[in-house]
């Protein structure tokens, strides 16, 4: 909060030790994808995983002034076929997938069990109804 789109994009290429050469932007937000294209040298590349809102404005003329590219990747393209056939096919046994089930009663220690994944191992955590 408080940090411009340009100051976000500084303190990523400080951090990264230069200006990155691609950046791969996976939340969607608007603040977050103009980071990202400050972020990238000239002739880099943003790549846009997230899905956000519909319209959004963009630093047009840094990508424009800079030669960057800004490619997005719809995420859930052609997803589920495939997830479908490796469950069927065993090679995924969503049994492993819910690490833990927690009663309705319970949600919050679901979430605090989510929160504390590192300890606890929580990979899918699952609150039941009843």
């Amino acid at each position: 909060p408080g940090v411009s789109m340009e100051d976000a994009g500084a303190q990523i290429t400080e951090l990264a030790g230069g200006p990155l050469a691609t950046a791969l932007e996976c939340s969607g937000v608007e603040s977050s994808i103009a980071a990202a294209i400050y972020s990238v040298k000239f002739g880099g590349k943003v790549f846009v995983i997230g899905v956000g809102k519909p319209d959004m404005q963009i630093p047009f003329m840094r990508l424009s002034t800079q030669e960057i590219d800004l490619q997005f990747q719809y995420r859930y393209a052609n997803t589920w076929p495939r997830a479908i056939r490796l469950v069927q096919n065993g090679v995924i046994n969503m049994k492993d997938l819910v690490s833990h089930r927690f009663s309705l009663e319970d949600a919050v220690k679901a979430f605090e069990t989510t929160a504390a994944s590192a300890k606890t191992g929580a990979i899918k955590v699952l609150i039941q109804g009843e």
